[in-house]
């Protein structure tokens, strides 16, 4: 047996003793106090853990909703596709068939307008890019771009017509188009829309750029209304 000291009235004590018999200072009270002490940090270490992994999933799932919401509705069905023989990827969707070359991606939005460019953002391509329409309710190209041409005008003060209503064939349709200018948030956008019957519907087909009007795109929207077919 070792003699200790109380730490209450600092007089010599058994060490085996549960209580100072000259204070009566409770060795077994210190005790449980130190072990509650002890329990309540190791309860609050669970406990942050458990809000981290909360907090963690939470985002996660946040992330991914967020992301989900964000499609506009729309889909790219450029996933996993592989060139045809001619070398270009197909769209097969919605009832609508076309070729456009690998370098370029594709975007249907919710209302069914099929955006065609090489940068792609959740409402559709960005500018350069090419968008596909079915209109139900004309039967004449000239008519809804004559329409068109009165909107344009309407909506931007400085449009001008930079290449007067043409028509040819591209493919099987005879295709109409013309050709804006105008101004658009700080910028020169070049307009160019092609109207055309595609089993008694009408088909517009609109091209943006800025500043000039590239080949390239040109060719893309060739190639897209020569080889549009609905299946």
């Amino acid at each position: 047996m070792a003699l200790v000291k109380c730490p209450e009235c600092d007089k010599n004590i058994s060490d085996k003793a549960e209580s100072c018999p000259h204070c009566g200072y409770s060795f077994e009270k210190k005790a449980n106090n130190n072990t509650l002490e002890t329990l309540k940090g190791k309860w609050n270490n669970k406990y942050l853990l458990v809000l981290l992994v909360l907090l963690v999933g939470g985002y996660f799932i946040f992330f991914n909703n967020s992301n989900k919401t964000n499609t506009g509705g729309g889909s790219n069905p450029n996933t996993e596709l592989k060139p045809n023989a001619n070398g270009n990827y197909e769209f097969n969707q919605n009832g609508k068939y076309f070729e456009f070359p690998t370098n370029y991606k594709v975007y249907v939005d919710k209302n069914g307008s099929i955006y065609v460019g090489k940068n792609i953002d959740n409402d559709g391509a960005l500018i350069p890019y090419i968008l596909i329409e079915k209109y139900k309710n004309y039967t004449d190209p000239k008519a809804i771009l004559n329409e068109l041409t009165t909107e344009i005008g309407k909506e931007y003060s400085d449009a001008v017509i930079t290449i007067s209503l043409l028509s040819a064939y591209l493919g099987d349709k005879h295709t109409y188009g013309i050709q804006y200018a105008y101004t658009s948030n700080g910028h020169l956008v070049i307009d160019n829309r092609y109207a055309f019957l595609l089993n008694n519907s009408m088909y517009l087909v609109t091209t943006k750029e800025e500043n000039v009007n590239i080949q390239e795109i040109n060719s893309v929207t060739k190639l897209i209304i020569e080889s549009l077919k609905e299946v």
